[in-house]
């Protein structure tokens, strides 16, 4: 016989699932609250991403049969349920084998939905492996967010059947939940006698007798609450043809069913009796009260006192009063934490509701702070310590000496180094041109240094010589190079490096054909141009540079102007000794008139010459050399050499 008043069985057994997010836990689709409303903490939740996602409840008994299954979804994701399938089955196979007791079609499904089943089994299983389109196109794969389960199971599945006669089948049969396997007597006063173990509020019935059984003749269904008065009993029905559906409202706890009486024996084979009954949350003789809704399960038929106990955070007999002050959870029986700031915490679920002492956090203050954190709900953070080694509640370090790089060494290490500061106690200091430096390493983001500097952290001076941005400017007009790092203006405002204007910077070379400090010597080359610091002519020297190596060319140079400077002494003792002789024949042979004519024009004579040797000694040896080398093929050369071979006949 099947019995079929709706009690959640959910509490006989264990829930899991295929995979867990956060805290969203199988076991929290049996719990109440009865509600769509979505939270990790009531609803189950699976992890995103996989091919397959499934919820599953297994019975504590071998097999229980299920009548039908009511489903909370989560609220406002009806997507995410589409295409679900539901399994009553006897493994715990995945993908499931059993019995497919429904699949979700087109369209989206209502998120709260009550599914007939009528099947016997020990696994009720929500399998999805469709997934969802979300709203902004992301394809996500299939989910479960379950927020209440109620498998509503026959409660008279362990009740007790028995016939009248005895029969030679097995009354049993008729509640196994197996349409196919039937109880049989035959006798003159046929019967069928159910009991239900407790008064129920049954609400209609049916039956499924066997083929070969007759139905013609008056079908009677009694109701009583003992097993010997079943006749005087509630008449729920009497008619000549049994309909598939009886529908009546009754409390009791037996039931009978009186066969037409056939002659002169009058046979029975009855298959299945389903009984249907009241909501758990209802009670009374019509099945209209409402349970108190803090009742962990169903009421007293009766009276409606919450006869399984109560929800969490409620007592007394009706589950009306709440916990007294301090404490909360199942049956009051759990202690407010000590480490709520404000107490009371809260009587259903135990969170503090003024947060948490110092260096304590979750919802009831039963975590110390994470590492890093500490204070007030672990609002505070103490990254700068040491390793992170603090004290939680005040956030003090365990390393007083030092703090981590980026911060100012304080009690707590939690003062970040100003923007341009960072390292050790913020001692060294970066100067990034985009943006500040990291407060721990001191490296620039992207941008580059301001002027002045180079490096990764831009607190490197510019080499000297070199400033600006990057330091890829140069000075070397300034004297020795030395300049502002920054600007380049020269620190010795006295001058420049030969080869250049003066001004503050030095940066401006001299034009072509001048040379020499502030550019005032000039420079008259064949072809080309001379250098701007010495004045030497680039031609001639770049011939020279081909002809010999760098040394050999410097070499050549200087004697070439020691033999000049030879030349011209020469020059001159030849002059002076021509004087002196020409003095000594004038006095032996011409009278005192000639004498005196000859010696004062010798006197001349002598005085320009003289006058040449001072010209020559007071010329420029560089601008001297300069106007020999221009005129190598001119007659100053041709007269220079013969005046040497004369000189050299006479001596």
């Amino acid at each position: 016989m099947l019995i079929v008043l709706s009690e959640n069985l959910a509490r006989f057994g264990v829930a899991t699932q295929s995979s867990t997010e956060y805290t969203g836990v199988a076991q929290n689709a049996i719990d109440p609250p009865i509600s769509n409303e979505f939270d990790f903490a009531k609803c189950t939740s699976t992890i995103i991403g996989n091919k397959q996602a499934w919820w599953m409840f297994i019975f504590s008994y071998d097999s229980v049969y299920i009548t039908d299954i009511t489903i909370y979804y989560r609220e406002g994701l009806a997507r995410r349920m589409d295409g679900f399938k539901l399994y009553i089955t006897n493994t715990s196979i995945i993908p499931p084998d059993g019995y497919l007791c429904y699949e979700d079609g087109p369209g989206l499904p209502n998120i709260t939905q009550t599914i007939p089943c009528y099947e016997l089994g020990k696994y009720v299983i929500y399998y999805d492996d469709k997934g969802s389109t979300e709203s902004n196109g992301r394809v996500d794969g299939p989910v479960v967010e379950l927020c209440y389960v109620a498998i509503n199971d026959n409660i008279a599945f362990d009740g007790l059947a028995w016939q009248v006669p005895s029969g030679s089948i097995d009354a049993g049969l008729t509640n196994d939940g197996i349409e196919t396997t039937c109880a049989k007597t035959i006798g003159l006063n046929v019967r069928f006698h159910i009991d239900l173990k407790e008064k129920s509020i049954v609400t209609g019935m049916y039956m499924i007798l066997a083929d070969g059984t007759t139905t013609d003749g008056y079908h009677t269904v009694y109701a009583s609450n003992t097993s010997n008065n079943w006749a005087s009993g509630t008449v729920l029905y009497n008619g000549t043809h049994l309909p598939s559906d009886i529908y009546f409202q009754a409390v009791l706890r037996f039931l009978t069913y009186v066969p037409p009486v056939h002659s002169p024996v009058t046979e029975l084979e009855l298959c299945e009796i389903g009984i249907i009954g009241c909501p758990p949350t209802n009670y009374g003789p019509l099945c209209n009260s409402t349970c108190p809704q803090n009742c962990y399960g169903p009421c007293d038929l009766e009276s409606g006192i919450c006869i399984l106990g109560c929800m969490n955070g409620w007592t007394d007999v009706k589950c009306d009063k709440e916990c007294s002050p301090g404490l909360y959870g199942k049956e009051c029986n759990d202690a407010c934490s000590i480490n709520c700031m404000n107490p009371p915490c809260n009587h259903v679920t135990g969170e503090c509701i003024g947060g948490c002492q110092d260096g304590w956090q979750a919802f009831n203050c039963s975590q110390n702070c994470h590492n890093g954190q500490f204070g007030r709900n672990c609002s505070n953070f103490c990254n700068g310590c040491v390793s992170s080694m603090y004290e939680p509640v005040n956030g003090l370090c365990d390393n007083t000496t030092s703090c981590n790089p980026g911060y100012e060494q304080t009690e707590k290490c939690d003062i970040s180094c100003d923007n341009g500061d960072f390292g050790i106690g913020c001692a060294q200091k970066c100067y990034c041109l985009s943006a500040p430096c990291s407060k721990a390493d001191g490296i620039c983001p992207p941008g580059g240094c301001e002027a002045g500097f180079h490096g990764k952290a831009c607190n490197q001076e510019c080499n000297s010589g070199t400033f600006g941005q990057h330091c890829k400017n140069v000075c070397e007009g300034c004297i020795s190079s030395m300049c502002d790092r920054i600007d380049g203006l020269c620190y010795n405002t006295s001058g420049c490096e030969h080869g250049y204007i003066y001004d503050k910077y030095c940066n401006k070379t001299c034009e072509d054909g001048h040379f020499g400090k502030n550019c005032t010597g000039k420079c008259t080359c064949l072809t080309g141009t001379c250098d701007i610091s010495t004045g030497i002519c680039r031609d001639e020297f770049q011939i020279v540079s081909e002809q010999t190596p760098n040394v050999a060319a410097i070499g050549g140079t200087v004697a070439a102007f020691i033999i000049v400077v030879l030349i011209i002494v020469a020059v001159f003792i030849f002059y002076k000794r021509r004087l002196i002789a020409s003095q000594d024949t004038a006095k032996r042979t011409m009278s005192s008139d000639t004498t005196t004519y000859e010696t004062r024009n010798t006197t001349d004579n002598s005085h320009q010459n003289e006058q040449q040797y001072d010209d020559l000694i007071r010329m420029d040896p560089a601008s001297l050399y300069q106007d020999l080398i221009l005129n190598s093929a001119s007659n100053e050369y041709e007269q220079i050499d013969n005046s040497y071979v004369n000189l050299s006949v006479q001596i």
